[in-house]
């Protein structure tokens, strides 16, 4: 699909080109970007393949071609970042870019992740000691630099360490970036001898860290994977939200592990998502040796051979796809579909963006609520009746926009109260995107009669708890929209209804403190505080003067004029409104 230019908007393919077309042109694709795509959209350019595998490669060739605006999966091209081992006589330790042209030496990699490559080579450098300076700079040092000292360094520029005991330095790096992790820990484990030999305890203590770090690797290794490059792919989804997760094992080592979400605006197409992204991912890989030998699958509905068939065009070898059922190798796959759902949880704190986006997709919002208003009101027994609203920005909660308020209002049902404070609330005309009340529709309802009138354009929602459940946890709970009688019911899991649950709950939490403060405060307020004309001065006084209101009482008019300096008036007023005290 292209636009009035020619640039390419959207890359897709279909069996029924009729149907798919049909369905975009129709008004029931609720695809957030299908009416931006569609008001661009000036030509239609379609290309005959032999086969459902060469459709598959050739969309994911010309998605990482183009670029297209409106394909939201794995557009990402750049090249990766790798670690490179030099071949010089003190070989340089360095980062490279994959589509760099390195003829020798040793490069590991691409890592999906520039954190993950980052904290790979801190942790080489710690245990290995390469040298990192370019090489201009190694033949000018004429003493050690902060490397050294920081013992991430062994100073072969000043000639501190021999090219025979380097080349064992760079043996060893080589084989712990490989994967052999044993051989790492026998050398590691000489060197510590070694040390400890030539009386040099501290620095054997530091080998002796580093072997014990090697054990607790090494003791969740598995002989089922011990000689094989192998990815473990992870499936999470929940609601409109689709998570996926690739650990990444080289000899049964975890190199590392990377995890994405996605929204699905089209939940039926689920299967056909998973399936388009795993190929879409490998397809970038820029190496043969980039690929694994083999790939194990979670549970679902995956064309094993399809996949199989692509990889082998793309590398010229054979990857194994399996679904494990049990076994180790089926711990594994839990291990990744346990990093896909922990992708999904901590996508409020990551991504609060597209948490917002997913829940105007779920309750058909007129827009992205980027600020969030919740109200809520507590009373006990009818008494002290107090209302908050809470405000949250971005996904998260914003205390400085919080407001208090004390319901002013004879009438004290539910209904009443969210009116008054709501009123109060917005006399400025300062709405949010979103306006949430902690009830059911008919509080949606009064709610919405004051918004009409303050001019309010915002979205209202209600959330009613689970009927007799008042309590935290996995309850089912009803979202009301206004201008929607019917209730919408999300998952117990769904991050989305988790997150309205945060919300309300942060409200529910200030209302009750906010309550309790006022509650306390009756209590403790001195019965002086109801006599007209005795303010907060002149009751300090008093009770400096006098024991407590029982020695006020029982004093003269003269006494307490002339231990407190008040007149005969106020002394007078005082003494009497004590003694006829209930």
């Amino acid at each position: 699909m292209k636009d009035a230019k020619g640039s390419v908007l959207y890359v897709g393919k279909a069996k029924n080109i009729r149907q798919r077309l049909k369905q975009y042109f129709s008004l029931h694709d609720e695809r957030i970007q299908v009416p931006f795509l569609l008001a661009h959209l000036e030509e239609i350019e379609t290309i005959l393949t032999q086969s459902e595998q060469e459709a598959l490669v050739l969309e994911a060739t010309l998605i990482r071609r183009f670029r297209p605006k409106y394909n939201l999966l794995l557009k990402d091209d750049k090249s990766k970042l790798c670690l490179h081992i030099g071949s010089e006589a003190f070989p340089r330790f360095s980062f490279v870019r994959e589509l760099e042209k390195i003829d020798r030496g040793y490069t590991f990699g691409p890592y999906q992740r520039s954190e993950i490559t980052r904290q790979l080579f801190d942790l080489v450098a710690r245990l290995f000691q390469l040298r990192q300076c370019s090489h201009q700079t190694f033949l000018q040092r004429k003493r050690p630099c902060l490397l050294y000292q920081l013992q991430k360094c062994t100073a072969p520029c000043v000639g501190l360490v021999t090219e025979e005991r380097y080349a064992e330095q760079v043996a060893s790096a080589v084989a712990f970036l490989s994967g052999d992790l044993k051989e790492v820990r026998e050398d590691l484990l000489k060197r510590m001898h070694e040390a400890s030999k030539a009386l040099a305890f501290e620095r054997a203590g530091l080998l002796w860290k580093h072997v014990q770090s090697l054990d607790n690797v090494l003791s969740g290794r598995s002989e089922q994977i011990r000689d094989r490059t192998i990815d473990v792919v992870g499936i999470w989804q929940q609601s409109s939200i689709f998570s996926l997760a690739i650990l990444h094992y080289n000899a049964s080592t975890l190199v590392y592990a990377e995890s994405w979400f996605f929204l699905l605006y089209e939940p039926s197409l689920y299967q056909e998502y998973q399936q388009q992204i795993l190929v879409q991912y490998y397809l970038s890989l820029s190496s043969q040796e980039a690929c694994p030998q083999e790939i194990l699958l979670p549970k679902g509905e995956w064309d094993l051979d399809l996949l199989s068939s692509v990889l082998k065009t793309r590398f010229g070898r054979t990857v194994l796809f399996k679904q494990p059922q049990r076994g180790v190798k089926r711990t594994y796959v839990q291990l990744a579909c346990d990093n896909a759902r922990a992708a999904c949880v901590q996508m409020e704190e990551r991504e609060p963006s597209t948490l917002l986006s997913c829940l105007a997709d779920q309750l058909q919002l007129r827009r992205v609520p980027k600020t969030i208003d919740c109200f809520d009101s507590s009373h006990l027994s009818g008494q002290d009746p107090v209302a908050v609203c809470v405000r949250f920005e971005d996904g998260r909660k914003d205390s400085s926009l919080y407001r208090t308020f004390h319901i002013q209002s004879t009438k004290q049902d539910d209904y009443a109260m969210a009116r008054e404070v709501v009123e109060r609330r917005y006399r400025e005309n300062n709405f949010p995107d979103m306006i949430m009340i902690d009830g059911g529709y008919a509080h949606c309802s009064a709610v919405a009669e004051v918004l009409r009138h303050l001019g309010a354009d915002s979205d209202l929602i209600a959330l009613a708890k689970e009927e007799a459940r008042h309590d935290y946890g996995l309850t089912q709970e009803k979202i009301f929209v206004y201008g929607k009688k019917a209730p919408i019911k999300l998952s117990r899991r769904s991050v989305v209804l988790q997150f309205l649950q945060q919300i309300r709950d942060e409200a529910h939490r200030f209302a009750i403190s906010f309550q309790r403060k006022q509650r306390k405060r009756r209590a403790f307020r001195s019965q002086l505080d109801r006599i007209p004309g005795i303010g907060p001065k002149k009751k300090k006084k008093l009770l400096t003067a006098f024991a407590g209101v029982t020695a006020i009482a029982q004093a003269s008019v003269s006494e307490v004029c002339e231990r407190t300096g008040l007149s005969r008036v106020d002394a007078e007023r005082v003494i009497e409104a004590l003694q006829n005290r209930d």
